[in-house]
């Protein structure tokens, strides 16, 4: 198995990555990774596992809108930082990976979008359930 540092990654995306695509360290694997088609409204659900953080990133989850062949959109999605401190405080299963040291305001990528166009979502959260959501709209 190959497994990449978090600066090769990073130096990967900047100069060999395909529209943001970084192929997986295993051959023939997809690890979280897919697609979806939306329903007759556009509406799209999936179940997941709450993301890890690498560094120099903060947690995300990337995101690409597409129609009949055609990218509108890819961008990242981020969650409250509470949520994410959370989490990685306290949760059986990610507490002992540690605190991410970086925020929305902390992040490098984040930090250079002075336009603001990261997207957060929007989190409802129960003991057993973490639902986010967000929504595009493409004409």
């Amino acid at each position: 198995m190959t497994v990449r540092s978090p600066f090769d990654t990073l130096l990967m995306v900047v100069t060999q990555a395909k529209d943001g695509h970084i192929p997986p360290t295993k051959e023939n694997e997809n690890f979280l990774r897919g697609a979806q088609v939306t329903d007759a409204q556009g509406v799209v659900e999936f179940d997941s596992i709450f993301p890890g953080w690498y560094d120099p990133r903060l947690t995300h989850i990337h995101l690409k809108v597409s129609r009949d062949g055609e990218t509108f959109l890819t961008t990242q999605l981020y969650f409250p930082d509470e949520l994410v401190t959370d989490i990685y405080t306290n949760h059986p299963d990610y507490k002992d990976y540690g605190v991410c040291p970086y925020n929305l305001t902390n992040d490098p990528v984040l930090k250079d979008l002075n336009d603001e166009t990261g997207v957060i979502l929007k989190t409802e959260r129960t003991d057993e359930l973490l639902t986010a959501s967000v929504r595009f709209g493409i004409a």
